[in-house]
């Protein structure tokens, strides 16, 4: 019996230096991941425009006719413009009737078949943000266009 005890006792220091080992290796992982998110990934106050949250400006609803004048199609569409900046909805407001008006121009070009699909639809979005931020004339800067309706008929 005594033999026993001894050999139980001789056991348990050999599992603690593994139980140390284990506990080290999960203390030296959790110092390298937390160093690497602390000092090497981007992100807190940087300063920079993406780092700001998109705001939204809304231009409500608008119908035209698609394609050759007295044409029977029309485009019935909802935008808003997301911009970064919180000096940029004061010029929107300012600028918001001439803003319209060259969007319902660049609407009214168009075809049916010039928003008859997704692709064709992100090209028109892109399309109506580059017109809008030259009216701004680099005093604002809008970074997209939502179409929150798009009803073709």
């Amino acid at each position: 019996m005594p033999e026993e005890q001894n050999a139980g006792s001789q056991q348990q220091p050999k599992k603690k230096p593994w139980l140390i080992i284990v506990l080290a290796a999960v203390a030296l992982c959790g110092a390298a991941a937390a160093g690497y998110f602390f000092f090497l990934t981007p992100g807190g106050e940087s300063g920079e425009p993406e780092s700001l949250p998109l705001h939204s400006f809304s231009l409500g609803n608008t119908v035209v006719n698609l394609g050759k004048p007295y044409s029977s199609s029309y485009l019935r569409v909802g935008i808003s413009l997301a911009y970064r900046d919180e000096s940029t909805v004061e010029l929107l407001n300012e600028k918001k009737d001439q803003i319209k008006d060259l969007i319902i121009d660049i609407l009214r070009s168009k075809d049916i078949d010039d928003v008859a699909t997704v692709e064709k639809t992100e090209a028109l979005r892109r399309e109506l943000m580059q017109a809008v931020n030259k009216v701004l004339e680099g005093r604002g800067e809008i970074q997209d266009v939502y179409f929150t309706e798009f009803i073709v008929q």
